[in-house]
């Protein structure tokens, strides 16, 4: 047995040493950069002053406040809308399947600052397209990018259509590996359509469901680069993120110290989220 044991950690061992690399390593360097205040010139041991800087940044509480408002409304979004597409497409002939899975697929394939470009020029108030359907509907124009919540709203959207395709692809590829025995059972005993997908295809695939939902509140949470193209946080830092935030601190300011802090506080929301999603799996 202890053989057996020796062996399974030889195995691991190489993977554990690649983990303690490219994560250990940078995390005790993200650390000793918290501690200090440098630009990479100058360097300054400063100890604990970057988190009362960050407690003291009012720029920092309204992108935190940001993250979670695109937290809410882009996670259950896009989890809901792609299960429900899924639903809806499993029992479609194979053809119209594939047809639903490359044009819901097409967006993930273009990298997120051109998709971003492109929902820049879909919400801009004289020529953009969202503004001319609320002409046709004979309603005002809206400044989409203008102020903080139809801004969070407007880059909500661009990453709910990019994120769409690819989790609607892996419901359905976990649909249709339910045994159809299942389902069979559940018309015999006289559930409709509907009922067959929420009471027998829904529970069935909810660890998928769950991984989604992890993996789409983690993506939302470190998202930057489409605020950075799309309202460059504005207005007044009404739609900055917690990412662009640190990024705008480190990269634009050269403030490396205060930005790694804002590092470290950002993993740390993530964990707090992620255990507290693990811990409401678990009771369910």
């Amino acid at each position: 047995m202890k053989q057996r044991s020796a062996f399974g950690y030889l195995i691991l061992a190489p993977q554990a040493l690649l983990l303690l690399l490219t994560m250990g390593v940078p995390g005790v360097f993200l650390g000793r950069l918290a501690l200090a205040r440098t630009d990479f010139i100058g360097w300054e041991w400063v100890g604990l002053q970057n988190m009362v800087a960050i407690v003291q940044d009012a720029v920092f509480w309204k992108a935190l406040a940001n993250t979670g408002l695109y937290v809410v409304f882009i996670v259950p979004t896009t989890v809901g809308l792609a299960l429900l597409f899924a639903l809806l497409a499993y029992d479609l002939s194979r053809a119209m399947r594939s047809y639903l899975r490359v044009s819901l697929y097409l967006p993930t394939l273009t990298t997120g600052l051109i998709i971003a470009t492109v929902w820049r020029w879909i919400w801009h108030p004289s020529s953009g397209l969202a503004n001319w359907m609320l002409g046709l509907l004979g309603l005002e124009p809206v400044w989409w990018l203008g102020n903080r919540l139809s801004g969070i709203f407007a880059i909500s959207c661009n990453l709910i259509v990019g994120g769409l395709g690819f989790m609607t692809m892996l419901f359905l590829a976990a649909i249709l590996a339910v045994p159809k025995e299942l389902m069979d059972a559940a018309a015999i005993d006289g559930a409709g359509p509907w009922g067959v997908r929420w009471l027998v295809i829904a529970p069935s695939i909810f660890p998928t469901v769950a991984l989604m939902g992890t993996m789409s509140l983690l993506g939302t949470a470190q998202m930057w680069e489409t605020v950075m193209m799309t309202t460059n946080g504005g207005p007044d830092h009404g739609t900055t993120s917690l990412m662009f935030d640190i990024y705008e601190t480190a990269f634009l300011k050269g403030q490396f110290g205060l930005g790694s802090a804002k590092t470290l506080v950002l993993v740390a929301v993530v964990l707090a989220l992620a255990l507290v999603k693990r811990q409401i799996e678990r009771e369910r």
